[in-house]
């Protein structure tokens, strides 16, 4: 049985676990949080709007930290509470180590903007294999800066591919050597200066909303589940292939069935380069 796991039920973890249900592509989604009536909630909610939307994936939500077992991909989100908060930090350590003394092998997508230290620490510490954990926010911040080049372009979105690479907020990089806009090159459809203010608006469009985090998460989960070859930003624990062996950046990452498959780095010009480079040295 495909089997997703969401961990917290705040407000990233109910709007991702809705998402997974959404998309019908796992049998069932679980929703995990100490404050279990929330997450009993929230689960109820999403299964009532089931026939509303056409959906069939059952939607359960427990304080059992038990329900990780089983799981085909865990997702770890925000605790719910008065103030909802992203797992990060000694604490989001903490909820990884109890979720893999259930399941073990699973693979693991942390869905918040704080999810580089925990995928760099995970590694580290907890031994957990580099392709076995990834964040998956970076997807929806390069989701839009695609939106905004394509508006820039007056194109569809579907018309724009580009690759990032790098730590935002402040130190990505838009692979522009290898991006297309309607099939041409960014610098023959925008001008430099049209580029450049694409550049100075990428820092703030850190962090992405709980919407655009759920669907992000939900897009790297199918992945591990069915696999793809589509790339797809994720933070990723790089290894000598791009220079930054043991650091995490934004890279683009394929996937097969319940693992990473590729982590590569996209074709970059020298000052490009140089720019990933020190945003590497920069987390040290």
């Amino acid at each position: 049985m495909s089997l997703a796991v969401v961990l917290g039920a705040g407000d990233l973890g109910g709007t991702l676990a809705h998402e997974l249900a959404r998309r019908d592509r796992f049998c069932e989604v679980r929703l995990v949080d100490a404050a279990e009536r929330v997450a009993a909630g929230k689960a109820l909610d999403i299964c009532q709007a089931g026939p509303v939307e056409g959906f069939r994936t059952r939607v359960v939500g427990t304080g059992d930290d038990r329900a990780v077992a089983g799981g085909s991909v865990v997702l770890l989100a925000d605790a719910a509470g008065p103030r909802p908060g992203e797992w990060q930090g000694e604490a989001g350590l903490d909820r990884l180590c109890r979720a893999l003394r259930v399941n073990p092998r699973v693979p693991i997508v942390c869905a918040g903007p704080a999810a580089a230290w925990l995928v760099e620490r995970g590694v580290a510490e907890l031994g957990i294999p580099r392709a076995a954990i990834v964040g998956s926010a970076p997807a929806a911040l390069a989701a839009a800066v695609t939106a905004i080049v394509a508006l820039e372009a007056r194109v569809s979105p579907q018309h724009v591919e580009l690759l990032l690479a790098g730590r935002p907020p402040d130190r990505l990089v838009i692979a522009w050597e290898e991006a297309s806009i309607a099939g041409g090159r960014p610098s023959s459809v925008l001008k430099a200066n049209v580029l450049a203010r694409i550049r100075a608006r990428v820092p703030h469009l850190w962090p992405p909303g709980p919407y655009a985090l759920a669907a992000a998460a939900a897009c790297v989960a199918e992945a591990l589940q069915h696999g793809t070859r589509q790339q797809l930003i994720c933070f990723a624990a790089l290894d000598d292939e791009t220079g930054g062996r043991g650091r995490v950046s934004a890279v683009p990452v394929r996937f097969k069935v319940g693992a990473v498959a590729e982590i590569s780095l996209p074709a970059l010009s020298t000052a490009e380069y140089i720019a990933f480079q020190n945003a590497l040295t920069s987390t040290r």
